[in-house]
């Protein structure tokens, strides 16, 4: 795993001095921004920040879960909005006018980014010369690579012929799956996607509890007013979070997780987090877009059969006609699960973490 590093993000105005606690580690507020130098791999977005002291915010959110985190927090009189509705792929989605309207209305915009809203790019001069402020929620989140857990599960368990998510150097291993000319094309689209670390950073509690205290500690600057609000809020919600995951992890424990295939690597937080990366044997797409060859297919209906896959979990956002091939062939089971959520409202990412955990468990 690897630290996600950032460039800078303002919050305050000018003036001002906080200094603002992560989990476990300090982040120091000078009179302008909030600057991390810790060598970045991506450039976060920066703004001049007016006073919003004493008046209620207007926050936007950009998908379901951070909806979930900032409504546990905010105060009663603070206005919030999300963007990117349940059930749609926040890689693919695209703002209407009324949503950029949104958030351009917006005093602050909470993101995932680690290149998750892509959507934003467009968006960020506009939104600076507006005071908007953009608040990276992934700030000091310990990231993963994708793929990371598939390299060591499998090598945990001696499957190397199904090892197709690992680094570029280990790919002559596996030149009996792919002929020359196609694992050349999918080797360079590959090598783009997989210089990012895995946005899904929510599906490990822990991450989640370091973006619930970053929309704090970012509220409580825009508005210190309300300081105390936020942090008490934010308290009552670790307390939930922690509680949560004291329970999957009971839950999980309990239960021998038989092997499954995924949609795609949108999982491996959540694995890690509880052990069951050895329990996945294969993707059926490595990221977003990567549909599978039929070679790929007929490679994974083998893997299906010889290794005794017992579930195929499937997502709303993407089209479940490959699966309902793989369970034509195979016969296995498939199960919707949503890395999202299904619904927009406090208590969504709780929610939607018990039924990840049920799915795992009740097969």
């Amino acid at each position: 795993m690897k630290k996600t590093s950032l460039m800078k993000i303002t919050l305050i105005s000018t003036g001002m001095l906080i200094l603002a606690w992560c989990t476990t580690q300090q982040i120091s507020v000078d009179s302008d921004v909030i600057d991390i130098s810790s060598g970045a791999t991506s450039s976060r977005p920066t703004s001049p920040t007016p006073s919003a002291e004493g008046k209620a915010l207007n926050i936007v959110t950009t998908f379901a879960p951070l909806y979930a985190h900032t409504a546990n927090i905010v105060d009663a009189n603070d206005t919030l909005t999300n963007l990117v509705p349940p059930g749609t792929s926040v890689h693919f989605w695209q703002p209407k006018p009324s949503d950029v309207l949104a958030m351009e209305q917006a005093d602050a915009i909470i993101t995932n980014w680690i290149w998750l809203e892509e959507f934003l790019d467009d968006y960020l001069e506009s939104l600076k010369s507006k005071w908007v402020q953009i608040i990276d929620t992934s700030i000091w989140v310990e990231t993963m690579e994708f793929g990371e857990h598939k390299e060591e599960g499998l090598e945990e368990n001696e499957k190397d012929t199904h090892d197709e998510h690992s680094d570029h150097e280990e790919h002559d291993e596996h030149d009996d799956h792919d002929d020359h000319a196609e694992h050349e094309d999918e080797g360079h689209e590959d090598a783009h996607h997989h210089e990012w670390p895995d946005p899904h950073i929510r599906l490990d509690i822990d991450n989640a509890l370091i973006q619930a205290n970053n929309i704090r500690t970012s509220l409580a600057a825009l508005d210190p007013s309300q300081a105390e609000v936020y942090k008490n809020n934010a308290a009552t919600y670790t307390q939930t979070l922690q509680e949560l995951d004291r329970s999957i992890t009971a839950q999980i424990s309990s239960k021998d997780i038989q092997p499954f295939v995924v949609f795609h690597d949108a999982y491996q937080y959540f694995l890690h987090r509880y052990d069951l990366e050895t329990s996945q044997v294969w993707l059926v797409q490595k990221f977003h877009g990567d549909n599978p060859s039929q070679k790929k297919i007929a490679e994974l209906i083998a893997t299906i059969q010889n290794e005794w896959v017992q579930t195929l979990y499937t997502e709303p956002q993407f089209n479940p006609s490959i699966i309902q091939r793989l369970q034509q062939e195979t016969g296995v089971s498939a199960q919707e699960i949503d890395p999202i959520g299904s619904k927009l409202s406090k208590d969504g990412y709780v929610d939607n973490m018990k039924n990840l955990a049920k799915s795992f468990v009740d097969v």
